[in-house]
């Protein structure tokens, strides 16, 4: 089907090639069953790639599309005739065909799926194309193409597949869009999981599960995938605070390197929520808008972000009423007893994940460090405080108390020095095990505060008042140590 006639040199397009009509017609009768893409961006070692339109049917395979923008008085008294190998016009789509075989041959070593490759007449009628000169009927098979106001269009692209078989479209997009693989982890994505990315975005939704879900994730692979689908919308994501921005914008670019997915990390927007009242203000709106760990207090302001037609997706370990929930069930990260006692149920062996100590935070956390230093690197242990000037006094007791140095967050001499972060910043560690000091000031997630070790946490406070307010809230029934 690759073509060029001298036509296409000398004389412009009846229209400017924008969203085929056929192709949007398409899209609204078998959204429902078939997958759409336009201007999807690829990767492959020798280059980037782009393919305008295309479809995943289960009862046809891959279906690739290619615009003609002619009208038959354009195409009066013309001939078509073969295109030369270096013709590189877009009526030329034999590569588009090559570069999806050459994915597919790579991961299976034989082409399970079809590829056809169909023409879309929106100016041009059936019959004015049996007017045209013989030319273009012997190199223009009438059976892929699409003619303006033709009816059953979903019938004439079955008729190009000749068998019964059917495909699944979870294997076809795990084939052209690569694995999607969890951070530190060589599993691909759960069924759960990719039915949320790959699926449509109807309503605004969000992501519910626990700590270590994958929620992070998943959204970002969500967002990348409807930014594929759609690069010609505008984009935000929002994390908390700025350390969790920095986790985002490494989702990215992990997901750049490890997908088929052709796009520069730089141009996708992350920003922390500080800015979406000032975003508010300045009346800034988004045709996608992704939000990670959202409270039920900041989708009113974020919903004033969004476009009449935006398609929203928030996460959180909590309900949020309003929105259509979509379910994340398997842990990657805290133990089956934290996960359990976020859910508030009655755990019997939480006390190996989670421990309370009342008293004297200071020399609580002095005899804490001391034990666990002899038991396990100090880079796998992170010391929280609830203020600065906490923070100040317990690096001052340390370094008189060990051999070894403590560091301030915001000051980090060596990797191997203990570190003391601020409690505002919890959502954002990660590490075998936590000291964790609170008191009555602090403000804090019980979510959050729970299971942020992977290991243990430790939870120190003056009085029995957090562990009151912890396990009434979280349903956590354990003694204090």
């Amino acid at each position: 089907m690759a073509f060029l006639t001298n036509l296409f040199k000398t004389k412009t397009l009846l229209t400017t090639p924008t969203e085929s009509a056929l192709f949007q017609a398409l899209k609204s009768e078998l959204s429902h069953k078939a997958s759409f893409y336009e201007r999807a961006n690829f990767f492959s070692p020798k280059s980037d790639y782009s393919i305008k339109q295309l479809m995943l049917h289960p009862d046809i395979g891959i279906v690739l599309f290619k615009n003609f923008d002619y009208d038959a008085p354009a195409l009066q008294g013309t001939t078509v005739s073969l295109a030369e190998a270096e013709d590189k016009s877009d009526l030329n789509i034999s590569s588009d065909e090559g570069f999806l075989r050459d994915i597919i041959e790579t991961t299976f070593h034989a082409q399970p799926f079809e590829i056809y490759t169909v023409l879309l007449c929106d100016q041009l009628t059936e019959e004015a194309f049996d007017q045209l000169d013989e030319s273009f009927h012997a190199l223009i098979p009438k059976k892929r193409t699409l003619f303006k106001g033709q009816e059953n269009l979903e019938q004439v692209l079955l008729a190009l597949h000749e068998g019964d078989e059917s495909y699944d479209l979870t294997q076809i997009k795990q084939t052209l869009f690569a694995e999607l693989r969890l951070p530190q982890s060589p599993d691909i994505c759960s069924s759960e999981q990719e039915e949320i990315i790959h699926n449509p975005l109807l309503s605004p939704s969000y992501i519910y599960g626990l700590p270590g879900s994958g929620k992070s994730n998943v959204l970002i692979m969500k967002a990348l995938y409807e930014h594929m689908l759609s690069p010609q919308k505008k984009m935000i994501i929002f994390a908390p605070k700025a350390c969790d921005v920095h986790h985002l914008q490494a989702l990215i670019f992990q997901a750049a390197e490890n997908t088929q997915w052709s796009f520069n990390p730089a141009d996708i927007t992350v920003s922390s929520f500080d800015s979406i009242i000032r975003r508010g203000r300045e009346k800034e709106k988004y045709d996608l808008l992704f939000c990670d760990e959202m409270y039920r207090s900041d989708l009113n302001n974020l919903r004033q972000l969004c476009t009449k037609n935006a398609r929203f997706l928030a996460t959180s370990h909590y309900p949020v009423d309003g929105l259509s929930m979509l379910k994340l069930t398997k842990n990657y990260r805290s133990s089956p007893a934290l996960c359990a006692a976020c859910e508030g149920q009655e755990v019997q062996t939480l006390e190996q994940h989670l421990v309370f100590k009342t008293g004297n935070p200071i020399m609580n956390s002095l005899l804490l460090i001391e034990k666990l230093q002899q038991e396990v690197t100090l880079s796998s242990i992170s010391l929280v405080s609830p203020s600065k000037e906490m923070s100040l006094q317990l690096q001052e007791e340390f370094n008189d108390y060990f051999s070894f140095t403590t560091d301030l967050e915001d000051d980090v001499t060596h990797d191997e020095n203990l570190v003391i972060h601020p409690l505002n910043q919890l959502s954002c560690i990660h590490n075998e095990y936590l000291v964790i000091i609170v008191d009555e000031e602090s403000r804090y997630d019980p979510v959050t505060l729970i299971s942020r070790a992977h290991k243990k946490s430790f939870i120190l406070s003056k009085s029995e008042d957090i562990y009151n307010t912890i396990t009434t809230i979280k349903g956590i029934h354990n003694e204090t140590d």
